[in-house]
């Protein structure tokens, strides 16, 4: 799953993997990703950090403290580079946008 607001990153990572015959389900914001990876249980999450409304801090929060989603791998997508923060929240991975 990729959690992201902009467009253009959701096409470029879903294209991608799915040439690696990956399913790809987006969500276009916090909220939405968070309720997706509830529902959906996906085998790893590709989350932005920089959102409007409810940003992929909050987000990655809200996955690894809850049982039903703290097991999915979460690799973090940004143009900044916070890696430590990262790690202490739980995230499996992290990768600095250009």
């Amino acid at each position: 799953m990729v959690v992201d607001d902009d467009e253009e990153i959701c096409v470029l990572i879903e294209n991608y993997l799915s040439a690696s015959n990956y399913e790809v389900i987006t969500a276009h914001d916090g909220k939405e990703g968070l309720a997706l990876a509830r529902r959906l249980k996906p085998f790893a999450i590709i989350l932005d950090i920089l959102m409007p409304e409810m940003d992929g801090w909050e987000v990655l929060r809200e996955l690894k403290t809850s049982g039903e989603t703290a097991d999915i791998p979460v690799i973090i997508i940004s143009v900044s580079y916070d890696r430590p923060t990262a790690t202490a929240l739980g995230a499996t991975g992290y990768i600095v946008l250009p």
